[in-house]
């Protein structure tokens, strides 16, 4: 896996493609992912899953507090194809399974958060971390950021 971010004008692109969902929990009010990269994500229950496509507003987005969780672990026991996040505090990853998980950034969201080990990556208050450095790929222009 490469540990490259790539940087959009809105957005980062996290490096989590590829990667497995290995273990799901509830803790302290927040749902915990666990993948086999060694990151957590974590989100408030009041994230939300769709089965279907998140730009057609079509009504499909459940809070997961209002979901059964061995739904949730059957939706989020896959492959992550996509892990994005707003600069906005937006958060969305695509699974395998077909299933997408979101925060919007209008919503409370409290304590979302992507880590590694103890080190945040992300975090929705925050913003993107440089402490794990993981090169950021300015995707604008096409070359690392920061690069004069």
């Amino acid at each position: 896996m490469s540990k490259v971010i790539r940087e959009y004008e809105d957005r980062w692109v996290l490096p989590l493609r590829g990667t497995h969902v290995t273990d799901i929990a509830v803790r302290g009010g927040n749902l915990t992912l666990r993948v086999d990269s060694g990151i957590e994500i974590r989100v408030g229950m009041d994230a939300e899953l769709t089965p279907g496509s998140i730009a057609r507003k079509d009504g499909q987005l459940r809070p997961l507090e209002e979901m059964d969780f061995e739904l949730v672990q059957q939706a989020l026991a896959s492959e992550i194809l996509s892990c994005v996040v707003g600069k906005s505090g937006a958060l969305r990853i695509v699974f395998r399974s077909g299933w997408k998980l979101v925060v919007a950034s209008d919503r409370g969201g409290a304590g979302t958060s992507i880590v590694e080990g103890t080190i945040p990556l992300w975090t929705r208050g925050g913003g993107l971390s440089s402490a794990l450095g993981y090169p950021v790929r300015d995707m604008n222009e096409g070359r690392p950021a920061g690069d004069d």
